[in-house]
């Protein structure tokens, strides 16, 4: 028996908000039946002045285009023609929202500045509020919304109906691009954590508390007690600023009882230049243990500074993925011999050969952190733990 196909659509009477909920079904069926293509969106198309019809040329030059390219990739069998669609959202600033997508069938989209469509709540959906957005990459739309100090928030797509067709968001898809999903549900935003930024060329440390202390560039006159096996550095994000020199941010200073330690915390690289970063455990005043990424070489780096010369380190090449987070663990054991072997493992694989260093390099019981080097863009830091191997 031959394939039987049916082309289903919607009625264009009713309510705004009445469309929305027959596309969402339609969403669901589509996402859900592997027998069930989505045929092609509309809603973006310019519309005559009854705000109900399209006009002839979004029917002829837009929409029968669109369909064409789904019936074809269905009769040879190809993968549909899919639009992008939201995947997450998270704060950037108590100002600004990243809404991230995934692609489908393109992989940018327009337009960069101007896009229409969102709405945000923060008091659990009771009122929502208009706001637009702007691209940050290729998968990040920042919205911009009014500052109520990081709460915890709700965004929707098209919940009450049609954008400005002109702030549609529509990808790169050839040969027609096709715009933004509808979203099934409400998406929710954590609340923001927030993180102190220091001045530049200064170094903030954290007491055990994660409280800040004062900022100071140097060791003398600070003394910390030994903590336990294991603590949190910081579980909010903190960002490399954008100055015109060296910005550096320790985050704790800590003296341990061994000197088998261990940093880790995850790396997220965000769109724009990008710049060196890295994990540190400091040996004394003047000497660092330092695994990173070094935006020069695009490498993951490892080694040893001391009295301000980088030496004894190895290398690998590396390409970041922007907007993907990668786990680093940094580990410095001083063995019996009193020799110290470095190793840099990278989403819980070790992607340097570890090495060990001349017997006498660690001079004091090290004191774990991360320092960010950068003249612009960001590279931000989660979750970072400390403790004794």
């Amino acid at each position: 028996m031959p394939n039987l196909h049916i082309l289903l659509g919607q009625s264009q009477r009713g309510y705004r908000i009445e469309q929305v909920m027959v596309r969402q079904a339609e969403l669901i069926v589509a996402n859900t039946d592997v027998n069930v293509r989505l045929g092609t969106s509309c809603y973006d198309n310019p519309v005559q002045s009854d705000m109900i019809h399209q006009t002839s040329e979004s029917q002829f030059a837009i929409h029968g285009p669109r369909l064409a390219q789904q019936l074809i990739a269905w009769v040879q069998g190809t993968s549909q023609k899919s639009g992008p669609s939201i995947v997450s959202a998270a704060y950037f600033s108590p100002t600004a929202i990243d809404v991230t997508i995934q692609h489908g069938s393109g992989s940018d989209f327009t337009p960069t500045s101007g896009i229409t469509g969102f709405d945000v709540s923060f008091d659990g959906a009771s009122t929502w509020a208009t706001v637009s957005g702007a691209r940050q990459s290729a998968r990040v739309v920042r919205l911009t919304v009014a500052d109520r100090g990081g709460v915890a928030a709700l965004i929707r797509y098209l919940g009450t109906g049609l954008a400005d067709v002109s702030g549609v968001l529509r990808d790169n898809t050839t040969p027609q691009p096709l715009p933004l999903d509808q979203g099934l549900a409400n998406l929710t935003i954590a609340a923001l954590q927030v993180v102190e930024t220091p001045p530049p060329f200064s170094d903030t440390f954290t007491a055990a508390d994660d409280t800040l202390l004062s900022a100071h560039t140097s060791d003398t006159g600070h003394t910390y007690s030994a903590e336990a096996n294991r603590y949190r550095i910081n579980s909010g994000t903190v960002s490399v600023p954008d100055t015109s020199g060296v910005a550096r941010l320790t985050l704790i200073d800590r003296t341990f009882l061994k000197a088998n330690q261990y940093v880790e915390a995850d790396i997220f690289f965000s769109a724009g230049s990008l710049d060196a970063s890295s994990l540190l455990l400091r040996g004394s005043g003047t000497e660092y243990f330092i695994a990173g990424f070094s935006v020069g070489s695009n490498r993951w780096i490892i080694g040893k500074v001391q009295n301000g010369t980088f030496a004894q380190y190895r290398e690998v090449a590396f390409t970041p993925v922007i907007d993907t987070p990668y786990r680093l663990r940094f580990e410095a054991i001083l063995n019996e011999d009193t020799t110290t072997t470095l190793s840099l493992l990278v989403n819980r694989a070790a992607v340097l050969t570890p090495f060990t260093t001349p017997a006498g390099l660690l001079t004091a019981p090290g004191k774990p952190g991360f320092r960010g080097f950068g003249t612009g863009g960001r590279v931000r830091w989660n979750i970072a733990i400390a403790g004794e191997i």
